[in-house]
């Protein structure tokens, strides 16, 4: 497979960057605070999921970080130019010219990122695009295990609190990456975030859903100041056509809720729709990938190879 690409946007063009070249200026934001903003999209042989979504999303993470970058037809024509260079190759010159006998066929794993930018100059626009890891690959089939971290507020308490930017996808993921590793050493693969009263969150990179009762929820980002997961919306679309009862509604979920769950699921770009099999060393449900994620997993990994919900 081959290696990694990217491509800058230089203010009116997608350009190819060679990753051995620097691209970051030491004083820029992104470096020194972590300010900035980015996106992650799945694509599969040549075709982006969810671009549409995803770039709404990003428009509405820069609007909360007053962050001034290109318009949507820039991303697209930057996300559209690393993935051609990814998955079909490039001309000559280009980084990504012997791509396609690797990567046809292949998912990547795309990043849209902006920086802040040196004090008083342009932020630095990007693309990048990598093969996506087997083993996160393998636990759409094999599951995964978290452990419930305390996020240190109440369920609504970022929702009022702007300036901790709910909502946002930006670069600060200094937290998050500490939980990651947290979980690791406890020998899971993500981190459920929890409040103080106890009700469900979200993971460090991935929207929950749980199933109750029979049927299946998902804790609502407005309402708790959550990240606006794109792929659970999706999934949340499938699972009507799929005919799943009651497809997966958005409601407030207590942490002894998820524990009893029939089932669990941790959703995101890049993972889809991985069955949480584990909770806090103890099992989900019966412990092994149930029926309703089968079902969410599969219309999921459909749609993806298809590029579009439709």
């Amino acid at each position: 497979m081959a290696d990694s690409v990217a491509v800058v946007w230089d203010g009116e063009r997608a350009v190819p960057h060679d990753l051995a070249t620097p691209l970051l200026r030491a004083d820029d934001g992104a470096v020194l605070r972590g300010d900035g903003l980015f996106e992650t999209l799945r694509t599969h042989d040549g075709r982006i999921f969810l671009l549409d979504e995803h770039l709404t999303r990003l428009a509405s993470s820069a609007a909360s970080l007053r962050l001034a970058v290109p318009p949507a037809a820039a991303w697209r024509t930057l996300a559209l130019a690393a993935t051609e260079l990814f998955h079909a190759g490039g001309g000559p010159g280009d980084p990504g010219a012997t791509a396609l006998a690797g990567n046809a066929g292949q998912d990547g794993r795309l990043r849209l990122a902006a920086t802040r930018g040196p004090a008083g100059g342009a932020p630095v626009v990007y693309a990048l695009l990598e093969p996506v890891p087997p083993a996160v690959a393998a636990a759409r089939v094999t599951g995964v295990d978290a452990v419930t971290l305390s996020l240190g507020v109440t369920a609504t308490g970022r929702r009022d609190t702007p300036w901790l930017l709910p909502g946002a996808k930006h670069l600060s993921y200094a937290v998050p990456m500490a939980a990651q590793r947290f979980a690791e050493a406890a020998g899971a693969t993500e981190a459920v975030w929890v409040s103080v009263d106890g009700e469900v969150l979200e993971g460090t990179t991935s929207s929950v859903i749980a199933v109750v009762g029979g049927r299946a929820y998902t804790p609502p980002p407005a309402e708790l100041g959550l990240l606006a997961g794109t792929t659970v919306a999706a999934v949340a679309r499938l699972a009507e056509r799929a005919g799943l009862t009651g497809g997966v509604t958005e409601r407030r979920l207590a942490l002894d809720e998820l524990r009893a769950a029939e089932e669990a699921m941790l959703v995101s770009s890049i993972r889809g729709v991985a069955p949480l099999v584990r909770l806090d060393g103890r099992p989900v449900g019966t412990g092994a990938v149930g029926p309703v994620g089968v079902t969410l997993r599969d219309a999921l990994e459909l749609a993806v190879r298809r590029g579009a919900l439709d």
